[in-house]
C-alpha cells in the first residue's frame, strides 16, 4: 500500500480508539481546545503526517538499514533546535551522549544493509528529512504535553492526519486484504495510541533533548524482540552498538535520578 494510505488507516483506527477511551473516561468534552492551543496541536498534526509520510517512504526507496538510521538522525536535529525553538539549554551529557548513542546505532546496522549508493539517494534523504520532522515532533510536543492530556493530543494530532489523507483515501486505487486491515489496526492501537500516550506522559517529565536520546532505544528494543521472536542471532558488533546505546540511556536516566 502507498505510504499516504497506511498513514490513513493507521491514523483513522488511532482516532477510532482514542474516542472510545475518552468516551470510557467522560472526556468527550476536553476536545473542545482554546483557538491558541488547537493552532499548536494542528501544527504537531502536520509534522506528524510529515514524517510518517517520509518514512515509510525511506522505506520503499532503500534498505530497512537505511531508512531507520537516517530518520534516527532526529536527536542531533532536536539538540541544534531546541535551544532555538523552546529555549531549552543543550546540557553537557546530550553532547556526550548523542555521540555514543549514534555510533552504537551505526555500529548495529553496519552490517544489516546499510548503503550508500547513488541508487538509495532519494531513500537516504526521505529517511533524514523525516528525522528533522521527527524532531519538531518531539520539540512540540515537549511544549504541550504539560497542558493537554496524552489522549487529547493524540486524538487531535490523528484527526488532522485523517482528515487531510481522506480525499486521497476515496480517489486512489490499491488494495486492502484481511491481513492488511489486522496490521492497520495494531498499529493504529499500538503504534498511534499506546506508545504515543506513554511517550507524551513521559515528555511532561523529561527534556526534548532527553526523550531524543532515550528514543535510541527503539532500534535496540527492535534487536532484542527480533532475536525472542524471529530467533534472528545479532552480530558481536551490533550488540557492541547496543550496549554503547543503553549506556547513552543509562548516562541520562542516572543523571535524572541524581537530580530528583
Amino acid at each position: 500500500m502507498p505510504p499516504h494510505i497506511i498513514t490513513f488507516y493507521s491514523s483513522l483506527s488511532a482516532v477510532i480508539f482514542q474516542f472510545l477511551i475518552l468516551s470510557y473516561k467522560g472526556e468527550l468534552s476536553t476536545l473542545k481546545v482554546r483557538r491558541s492551543g488547537l493552532s499548536i496541536l494542528l501544527l504537531l498534526g502536520l509534522f506528524s503526517l510529515v514524517n510518517s509520510i517520509l518514512y515509510y517512504f525511506a522505506f520503499l526507496k532503500t534498505t530497512i538499514a537505511n531508512a531507520v538510521f537516517t530518520h534516527y538522525t532526529a536527536p542531533i536535529f532536536v539538540a541544534l533546535l531546541a535551544p532555538i525553538l523552546i529555549k531549552e539549554k543543550i546540557e553537557r551529557k546530550t553532547w556526550i551522549t548523542i555521540p555514543v548513542a549514534s555510533l552504537g546505532l551505526t555500529l548495529i546496522f553496519l552490517n544489516s544493509g546499510f548503503k550508500l549508493t547513488g541508487t538509495h539517494t532519494i531513500g537516504l534523504l526521505a529517511g533524514t528529512a523525516s528525522g528533522i520532522a521527527y524532531a519538531i515532533i518531539i520539540i512540540i510536543a515537549r511544549k504541550v504535553s504539560s497542558s493537554y492530556s496524552p489522549y487529547i493530543i493524540a486524538t487531535i494530532t490523528n484527526g488532522l492526519i485523517t482528515i487531510i489523507l481522506l480525499p486521497f483515501a476515496i480517489t486512489e486505487n490499491y488494495t486492502i486484504t484481511s491481513n492488511s486491515i489486522f496490521l492497520l489496526l495494531i498499529m493504529g492501537l499500538v503504534h498511534s495510541t499506546i506508545a504515543l500516550v506513554l511517550y507524551l506522559k513521559g515528555l511532561r517529565e523529561v527534556k526534548a533533548q532527553e526523550a531524543a536520546v532515550l528514543g535510541y532505544l527503539e532500534p535496540v528494543g527492535a534487536v532484542i524482540l527480533a532475536f525472542l521472536i524471529l530467533r534472528e542471532i545479532p552480530s558481536e558488533i551490533a550488540i557492541i552498538g547496543g550496549g554503547l546505546i543503553i549506556i547513552a540511556g543509562y548516562i541520562v536516566t542516572n543523571k535524572r535520578v541524581q537530580q530528583m
